[in-house]
């Protein structure tokens, strides 16, 4: 008997990034450069990389604050940045997430999951992305 790998299909795209990327208001002008696992988001400051995972999975990266490499983790930035993230179940609840936790990757819930790390990212990181957060200053 053949043992089949479970592969699902995968929906995360440049072009959802750049719909979902539409919908809000920058504090600064950005390119989104893509590569095999997801897509930075290069604003001149910083840069922001939002990767694709297994079954709809989002997260992000931040790779660079005014031109040094960072690499801080999403759990690492939030834990930073987002008051009582880690201790408050519904911290992100006032942001009205899409919050898709279907179990099997879909054009809508990949779409949904970019959508909320991208709110996430427009509401808490508007400081990173100009260049001005001090909160982070210990990981730089």
């Amino acid at each position: 008997m053949e043992n089949k790998m479970y592969v699902p299909k995968d929906y995360f795209s440049i072009s959802i990034v750049e719909k979902v990327m539409k919908e809000f208001s920058w504090p600064a002008e950005y390119i989104l450069e893509e590569d095999a696992d997801g897509v930075s988001i290069i604003f001149p400051k910083s840069e922001i990389y939002i990767e694709n995972g297994y079954e709809n999975d989002v997260s992000f990266t931040l790779l660079s604050f005014n031109g040094r490499d960072c690499n801080i983790d999403e759990s690492t930035a939030l834990e930073k940045i987002v008051q009582d993230y880690g201790k408050k179940a519904n911290v992100f609840k006032e942001l009205g997430l899409r919050d898709n936790t279907s179990v099997y990757a879909s054009p809508e819930a990949t779409e949904d999951n970019i959508w909320d790390t991208i709110k996430i990212i427009h509401v808490y990181f508007q400081d990173f992305i100009i260049g001005k957060e001090k909160r982070l200053n210990s990981l730089l």
